[in-house]
Protein backbone atom coordinates (compact mmCIF):
# COMPACT_ATOMS: atom_id res chain seq x y z
CA UNK A 1 0.00 0.00 0.00
CA UNK A 2 2.93 2.31 0.69
CA UNK A 3 4.23 1.74 -2.78
CA UNK A 4 1.11 3.27 -4.26
CA UNK A 5 1.02 6.28 -1.98
CA UNK A 6 2.21 8.54 -4.79
CA UNK A 7 -1.03 7.76 -6.58
CA UNK A 8 -3.71 8.38 -3.99
CA UNK A 9 -2.07 10.77 -1.52
CA UNK A 10 -1.91 13.87 -3.74
CA UNK A 11 -5.60 13.52 -4.56
CA UNK A 12 -6.39 13.18 -0.88
CA UNK A 13 -4.38 16.30 -0.08
CA UNK A 14 -6.16 18.23 -2.81
CA UNK A 15 -9.49 16.98 -1.52
CA UNK A 16 -8.62 18.12 2.00
CA UNK A 17 -7.55 21.53 0.73
CA UNK A 18 -10.70 21.94 -1.29
CA UNK A 19 -12.83 20.75 1.61
CA UNK A 20 -11.11 23.19 3.95
CA UNK A 21 -11.56 26.13 1.59
CA UNK A 22 -14.92 25.45 -0.04
CA UNK A 23 -16.54 22.90 2.25
CA UNK A 24 -19.23 20.89 0.50
CA UNK A 25 -18.98 23.07 -2.58
CA UNK A 26 -15.68 21.82 -3.98
CA UNK A 27 -17.51 19.33 -6.21
CA UNK A 28 -19.26 22.24 -7.89
CA UNK A 29 -15.88 23.32 -9.18
CA UNK A 30 -15.74 20.15 -11.19
CA UNK A 31 -19.08 21.04 -12.77
CA UNK A 32 -18.59 24.71 -13.50
CA UNK A 33 -15.28 26.54 -13.06
CA UNK A 34 -16.79 29.94 -13.86
CA UNK A 35 -18.59 30.16 -10.53
CA UNK A 36 -15.28 30.96 -8.84
CA UNK A 37 -15.37 34.37 -10.51
CA UNK A 38 -18.33 35.54 -8.45
CA UNK A 39 -18.58 33.06 -5.57
CA UNK A 40 -15.86 34.81 -3.59
CA UNK A 41 -18.00 37.91 -3.43
CA UNK A 42 -19.74 37.89 -0.08
CA UNK A 43 -22.89 39.60 -1.29
CA UNK A 44 -23.43 37.06 -4.08
CA UNK A 45 -23.12 33.88 -2.05
CA UNK A 46 -26.77 33.79 -1.08
CA UNK A 47 -27.93 34.95 -4.50
CA UNK A 48 -26.27 32.43 -6.77
CA UNK A 49 -29.63 31.05 -7.87
CA UNK A 50 -30.63 34.47 -9.12
CA UNK A 51 -27.42 34.62 -11.09
CA UNK A 52 -28.36 31.38 -12.77
CA UNK A 53 -31.64 32.96 -13.81
CA UNK A 54 -30.36 36.31 -15.00
CA UNK A 55 -26.69 37.28 -15.16
CA UNK A 56 -27.50 40.88 -16.08
CA UNK A 57 -28.81 41.72 -12.63
CA UNK A 58 -25.24 42.15 -11.40
CA UNK A 59 -25.00 45.32 -13.48
CA UNK A 60 -27.57 47.22 -11.45
CA UNK A 61 -27.90 45.30 -8.17
CA UNK A 62 -24.88 47.03 -6.68
CA UNK A 63 -26.72 50.33 -6.87
CA UNK A 64 -28.27 50.91 -3.48
CA UNK A 65 -31.30 52.74 -4.82
CA UNK A 66 -32.23 49.87 -7.14
CA UNK A 67 -32.01 47.03 -4.64
CA UNK A 68 -35.63 47.37 -3.56
CA UNK A 69 -36.85 48.10 -7.06
CA UNK A 70 -35.51 45.15 -8.98
CA UNK A 71 -39.05 43.97 -9.72
CA UNK A 72 -39.80 47.31 -11.35
CA UNK A 73 -36.73 46.89 -13.49
CA UNK A 74 -38.03 43.55 -14.65
CA UNK A 75 -41.25 45.25 -15.69
CA UNK A 76 -39.81 48.28 -17.39
CA UNK A 77 -36.12 48.86 -17.93
CA UNK A 78 -36.66 52.29 -19.45
CA UNK A 79 -37.78 53.95 -16.24
CA UNK A 80 -34.17 54.37 -15.19
CA UNK A 81 -33.66 56.80 -18.06
CA UNK A 82 -35.94 59.46 -16.61
CA UNK A 83 -36.23 58.53 -12.93
CA UNK A 84 -32.63 59.53 -12.30
CA UNK A 85 -33.41 62.98 -13.61
CA UNK A 86 -33.73 65.31 -10.67
CA UNK A 87 -36.50 67.37 -12.28
CA UNK A 88 -38.35 64.53 -13.95
CA UNK A 89 -41.72 66.22 -13.39
CA UNK A 90 -40.61 69.19 -15.51
CA UNK A 91 -39.62 66.77 -18.22
CA UNK A 92 -43.08 65.25 -17.91
CA UNK A 93 -44.73 68.63 -18.27
CA UNK A 94 -42.93 69.25 -21.53
CA UNK A 95 -45.69 67.36 -23.22
CA UNK A 96 -48.21 69.79 -24.68
CA UNK A 97 -51.18 67.76 -23.51
CA UNK A 98 -50.04 67.66 -19.92
CA UNK A 99 -49.18 71.33 -20.16
CA UNK A 100 -52.69 72.08 -21.39
CA UNK A 101 -54.23 70.04 -18.60
CA UNK A 102 -52.06 71.82 -16.08
CA UNK A 103 -53.12 75.21 -17.40
CA UNK A 104 -56.79 74.19 -17.30
CA UNK A 105 -56.38 72.89 -13.78
CA UNK A 106 -54.79 76.15 -12.67
CA UNK A 107 -57.61 78.13 -14.29
CA UNK A 108 -60.17 75.89 -12.62
CA UNK A 109 -58.54 76.41 -9.24
CA UNK A 110 -58.51 80.14 -9.82
CA UNK A 111 -62.22 80.18 -10.70
CA UNK A 112 -63.06 78.05 -7.67
CA UNK A 113 -61.20 80.45 -5.43
CA UNK A 114 -62.94 83.44 -7.02
CA UNK A 115 -66.35 81.80 -6.60
CA UNK A 116 -65.66 81.04 -2.96
CA UNK A 117 -64.68 84.62 -2.35
CA UNK A 118 -67.74 85.88 -4.21
CA UNK A 119 -70.06 83.58 -2.24
CA UNK A 120 -68.52 84.70 1.00
CA UNK A 121 -68.88 88.36 0.05
CA UNK A 122 -72.50 87.93 -1.06
CA UNK A 123 -73.41 85.24 1.45
CA UNK A 124 -76.46 87.00 2.96
CA UNK A 125 -78.09 87.85 -0.30
CA UNK A 126 -77.24 84.45 -1.78
CA UNK A 127 -78.70 82.60 1.21
CA UNK A 128 -81.85 84.65 0.99
CA UNK A 129 -82.08 83.94 -2.73
CA UNK A 130 -81.66 80.19 -2.12
CA UNK A 131 -84.29 80.31 0.63
CA UNK A 132 -86.67 82.14 -1.66
CA UNK A 133 -86.07 79.65 -4.51
CA UNK A 134 -86.13 76.65 -2.22
CA UNK A 135 -89.85 75.85 -2.65
CA UNK A 136 -89.68 76.55 -6.35
CA UNK A 137 -86.56 74.44 -6.68
CA UNK A 138 -88.32 71.50 -5.06
CA UNK A 139 -90.77 71.49 -7.94
CA UNK A 140 -87.91 71.66 -10.41
CA UNK A 141 -86.19 68.80 -8.57
CA UNK A 142 -89.34 66.69 -8.79
CA UNK A 143 -89.62 67.50 -12.47
CA UNK A 144 -85.97 66.62 -12.97
CA UNK A 145 -86.39 63.31 -11.15
CA UNK A 146 -89.41 62.42 -13.24
CA UNK A 147 -87.59 63.46 -16.43
CA UNK A 148 -84.49 61.51 -15.46
CA UNK A 149 -86.50 58.39 -14.67
CA UNK A 150 -88.44 58.74 -17.91
CA UNK A 151 -85.25 59.17 -19.90
CA UNK A 152 -83.78 56.20 -18.09
CA UNK A 153 -86.69 54.03 -19.14
CA UNK A 154 -86.58 55.57 -22.59
CA UNK A 155 -82.91 54.82 -22.91
CA UNK A 156 -83.44 51.27 -21.78
CA UNK A 157 -86.31 50.90 -24.22
CA UNK A 158 -84.22 52.48 -26.92
CA UNK A 159 -81.36 50.04 -26.30
CA UNK A 160 -83.80 47.15 -26.22
CA UNK A 161 -85.39 48.33 -29.47
CA UNK A 162 -82.03 48.80 -31.14
CA UNK A 163 -81.00 45.38 -29.90
CA UNK A 164 -84.06 43.79 -31.49
CA UNK A 165 -83.60 45.93 -34.58
CA UNK A 166 -80.04 44.79 -34.90
CA UNK A 167 -81.17 41.21 -34.47
CA UNK A 168 -83.82 41.79 -37.12
CA UNK A 169 -81.27 43.33 -39.43
CA UNK A 170 -78.95 40.43 -38.76
CA UNK A 171 -81.75 37.97 -39.53
CA UNK A 172 -82.66 39.93 -42.63
CA UNK A 173 -79.04 39.94 -43.71
CA UNK A 174 -78.73 36.22 -43.14
CA UNK A 175 -81.88 35.54 -45.11
CA UNK A 176 -80.77 37.91 -47.88
CA UNK A 177 -77.32 36.38 -47.97
CA UNK A 178 -78.73 32.86 -48.11
CA UNK A 179 -81.25 33.89 -50.76
CA UNK A 180 -78.56 35.54 -52.84
CA UNK A 181 -76.41 32.49 -52.40
CA UNK A 182 -79.16 30.27 -53.73
CA UNK A 183 -80.00 32.85 -56.38
CA UNK A 184 -76.41 33.01 -57.49
CA UNK A 185 -76.22 29.26 -57.64
CA UNK A 186 -79.51 29.12 -59.53
CA UNK A 187 -78.35 31.92 -61.78
CA UNK A 188 -75.11 30.12 -62.60
CA UNK A 189 -77.01 26.90 -63.14
CA UNK A 190 -79.53 28.70 -65.38
CA UNK A 191 -76.80 30.42 -67.34
CA UNK A 192 -75.01 27.13 -67.69
CA UNK A 193 -78.11 25.47 -69.10
CA UNK A 194 -78.86 28.54 -71.19
CA UNK A 195 -75.42 28.43 -72.69
CA UNK A 196 -75.85 24.76 -73.40
CA UNK A 197 -79.26 25.51 -74.84
CA UNK A 198 -77.80 28.22 -77.02
CA UNK A 199 -75.10 25.80 -78.13
CA UNK A 200 -77.69 23.11 -78.83
CA UNK A 201 -79.89 25.63 -80.62
CA UNK A 202 -76.94 26.68 -82.75
CA UNK A 203 -76.09 23.10 -83.56
CA UNK A 204 -79.66 22.06 -84.30
CA UNK A 205 -80.87 25.17 -86.06
CA UNK A 206 -78.04 27.33 -87.28
CA UNK A 207 -75.90 24.51 -88.57
CA UNK A 208 -78.61 23.10 -90.88
CA UNK A 209 -79.34 26.58 -92.14
CA UNK A 210 -75.67 27.03 -92.84
CA UNK A 211 -75.52 23.70 -94.64
CA UNK A 212 -78.69 24.50 -96.56
CA UNK A 213 -77.27 27.81 -97.65
CA UNK A 214 -74.21 26.02 -98.91
CA UNK A 215 -76.35 23.50 -100.75
CA UNK A 216 -78.53 26.26 -102.21
CA UNK A 217 -75.48 28.07 -103.43
CA UNK A 218 -74.15 24.86 -104.96
CA UNK A 219 -77.53 24.16 -106.55
CA UNK A 220 -77.73 27.63 -108.01
CA UNK A 221 -74.24 27.31 -109.27
CA UNK A 222 -75.11 23.97 -110.85
CA UNK A 223 -78.18 25.50 -112.50
CA UNK A 224 -76.12 28.33 -113.81
CA UNK A 225 -73.59 25.81 -115.08
CA UNK A 226 -76.36 23.88 -116.82
CA UNK A 227 -77.71 27.05 -118.36
CA UNK A 228 -74.27 27.93 -119.58
CA UNK A 229 -73.90 24.45 -121.04
CA UNK A 230 -77.27 24.70 -122.81
CA UNK A 231 -76.32 28.05 -124.22
CA UNK A 232 -73.11 26.56 -125.54
CA UNK A 233 -74.97 23.62 -127.12
CA UNK A 234 -77.46 25.93 -128.78
CA UNK A 235 -74.64 28.07 -130.04
CA UNK A 236 -72.82 25.07 -131.48
CA UNK A 237 -75.98 23.86 -133.18
CA UNK A 238 -76.55 27.24 -134.66
CA UNK A 239 -73.06 27.41 -135.93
Amino acid sequence: MRGRRWYWEPFGVMEKVLWRKFGKRWKWLLVDWNWMKWWKLREWRKRWKWLLVDWNWMKWWQLREWRKRWKWLLVDWNWRKWWQLRDWWKWFLEDWWTWLLWRCWRRLLWWCWWLLWWFWWKRRRILWWFWWKWRHNLWWAWWFLRWFWWMRRLNLWWFWWMWRLNLWWAWWFLRWFWWMRRLNLWWFWWMWRLNLWWAWWFLCDMYPVFINSILVESKESSINFRNKCDILLIATKVL
